[in-house]
């Protein structure tokens, strides 16, 4: 599980994220984001329902990402965001590896090109 202090906890934070933040998409998931005033980025991950029927599944897919997320966030950047996670079915079968490739390569790509509002 992540650390709580890279959580976004607050579900009206949440909504905001997914209304106005910037998409980004890989094989395994689809990513909004918004700026944040935090001192280093924190993550939320959604897997619903269209996702996996099966909670099993759901939940397998959620401690993939998290443990993937977790390797991550540490990682050096410019600008600190609020990131949402909608897992795709893909994670499951994907390769842990290039999970924390494309979780990497996301907080790369937003790096490189910063979102201008937030």
């Amino acid at each position: 599980m992540l650390p709580s202090t890279h959580r976004i906890g607050q579900s009206y934070r949440i909504q905001q994220i997914l209304r106005r933040g910037l998409f980004f998409r890989s094989f395994s998931f689809q990513a909004k984001l918004l700026t944040s005033n935090e001192a280093h980025n924190r993550f939320a991950l959604i897997v619903s329902k269209k996702t996996a029927k099966k909670a099993v599944i759901r939940n397998r897919i959620r401690r993939r990402l998290d443990e993937a997320v977790r390797k991550c966030i540490h990682a050096p950047s410019s600008t600190c965001y609020d990131i949402v996670i909608l897992a795709r079915s893909e994670a499951l079968t994907t390769e842990f590896s290039r999970l924390v490739e494309e979780i990497l390569t996301l907080l790369k790509t937003i790096d490189r090109s910063p979102p201008s509002h937030g």
